[in-house]
């Protein structure tokens, strides 16, 4: 059930739509999502209210959906135990999470580098049995639905400053060097406010210009990939591209 934002919390801003249209959101971009239905709950014969169901995108989850087998798959999420907010692999392992990692270290600007995610050379031609590490139109069409919806806690969150990551499933088939990582929403319910509410600031949330910082592997976030991925001019481009196609 809702929760955050809920009569039951002493707010009244709660639609219960905030966090399935972020994720159906994914669906109208052509990009995997994680399913919702809503539903009347009654526990013992007792109304106990509205809810709604979510797929988790976890090992099971893509290979239902993308292929394969689930024993092929790395998942990550943020586990926030101890209130840590660190990255860990809840299926599989986080090798190739804490590769792309290290790529960011040496940065994007440089075409090689760039192209080098997808599995190409300088010039953007493919390269036979390399390894695409990223799906950069799935990473793309992601942000898109941050930004758009002015989510302040994913895939880094405001509530820390926005130096730690949070609500963000990062899922890869290692067994298949075509794909790389793709991207789903989770928990966007601190998202598509009007009014402003601590930290974030209502209509005019602006997920675009932060003041990011990552202090390590662990808590390395998709939005950080993004950012040193757009000190190149062939990403800004393709960006652009993206939200004239779905924007316009």
């Amino acid at each position: 059930c809702d929760q955050n934002y809920s009569w039951a919390t002493g707010y009244d801003r709660n639609t219960m739509v905030r966090e399935v249209f972020s994720m159906v959101t994914q669906r109208d971009m052509d990009q995997p999502y994680t399913r919702s239905r809503y539903c009347h709950l009654y526990l013992n014969g007792m109304y106990w209210g509205i809810y709604q169901t979510q797929e988790r995108s976890e090992a099971r989850f893509a290979s239902d959906y993308l292929g394969g087998s689930a024993e092929d798959y790395d998942v990550i999420k943020v586990n926030i135990d101890n209130y840590q907010y660190d990255d860990e692999a809840t299926d599989g392992n986080i090798s190739g999470w804490n590769a792309l990692y290290d790529l960011c270290g040496k940065g994007f600007s440089s075409n090689s580098n760039y192209f080098a995610l997808e599995g190409k050379d300088a010039q953007g031609h493919p390269v036979k049995d390399a390894e695409v590490m990223v799906d950069i139109d799935n990473l793309i069409d992601y942000m898109l639905t941050i930004f758009y919806t002015g989510n302040f806690d994913a895939p880094t969150t405001s509530f820390r400053g926005n130096s730690e990551p949070n609500n963000f499933f990062a899922i890869d088939n290692r067994s298949d060097k075509s794909t790389g990582f793709v991207f789903f929403n989770h928990d966007a319910e601190h998202s598509l406010m009007v009014d402003p509410v601590s930290p974030g600031t209502g209509l005019y949330e602006d997920r675009v210009n932060l003041h990011m910082s990552v202090s390590g592997p662990e808590n390395f976030y998709p939005q950080w990939l993004h950012y040193k991925l757009t000190s190149n001019a062939e990403y800004r481009l393709r960006f652009a591209d993206r939200v004239v196609m779905h924007m316009t």
